[in-house]
């Protein structure tokens, strides 16, 4: 009886491990959310972005940490400067394997009204 237990309990430990390894190994469950396009356009002077994440991964954007709540979600919002805008997102594992999502902004600020001249 002694023998089969222990077998049960090595086998037990082995899957265990097992499924555990790919939290340790594989690559981050990282999802931005917004905005969905690679490139987006703009002329709000602002941007959230914001996804999801593997609760035990490290998340970084333009090499900033950013934590996740309890359910992985995360959000940052940034001010953006005219023209291109490349923002990084990066998730790492314990053992470094990591996922990157590249997006890019383009901020176009709208013109402002001319105002009028008075005589």
């Amino acid at each position: 009886k002694g023998l089969i237990v222990g077998a049960i309990f090595v086998s037990l430990l082995v899957f265990y491990f097992g499924y555990r390894l790919n939290n340790l190994i594989g690559r981050p469950d990282l999802i931005v959310k917004n905005p969905e396009t690679a490139t987006l356009l703009t002329s709000a002077s602002n941007i959230i972005i914001n996804g999801t994440l593997d609760r035990t991964s490290k998340l970084t954007i333009n090499n900033e940490r950013v934590n996740a709540d309890d359910s992985g979600f995360w959000e940052k919002k940034f001010s953006l400067q005219s023209g291109l805008n490349t923002i990084e997102i990066r998730a790492e594992k314990i053992l470094g394997r990591e996922s990157i999502i590249i997006k890019q902004v383009i901020y176009t600020p709208e013109e402002e009204s001319p105002t009028s001249i008075k005589p």
